[in-house]
């Protein structure tokens, strides 16, 4: 038993020397075959060597510009909670983020239905939800 999952683990360490590492060859002729027959790719960088068709990180991009950093001090803000005429309440707070969010919680429920609305849960869970 040992001896097979010795066998394996060697054979798939050979599988992958074999397939990944592209500096192990046993002339110099192999290495100048290869290296003069196949150019470098966008993922020539997997196998070891190095793409120029990336820019480099370290340079950064001149057509791009970073918005400016929050302050550290931003403190959060109240909530405001406002009832509309017909019940509705509304909770809001301002944000410094650029991105909004909403979510609507609904009081209903197959408890809260009467046999002449009976679905409406339903109904209302599978529009909000499209």
């Amino acid at each position: 038993m040992y001896r097979t999952a010795a066998l394996r683990a060697k054979a798939l360490k050979a599988c992958f020397n074999r397939s990944f590492r592209a500096t192990r060859y046993a002339s110099s002729s192999a290495v100048a075959a290869t290296s003069s027959s196949s150019s470098p790719g966008f993922a020539s960088w997997l196998t070891g060597g190095s793409s120029s068709s990336l820019p480099s990180l370290a340079i950064p991009m001149a057509a791009v510009s970073l918005p400016p950093s929050l302050a550290d001090n931003v403190e959060p803000s109240k909530l405001m909670t406002t009832t509309l005429p017909n019940g509705l309440k509304i909770a809001s707070e301002m944000s410094p983020n650029p991105a909004g969010s909403i979510g609507l919680y609904v009081d209903c429920g197959s408890i809260y239905e009467t046999p002449n609305f009976r679905g409406v849960t339903h109904l209302l869970e599978r529009m909000a939800f499209k």
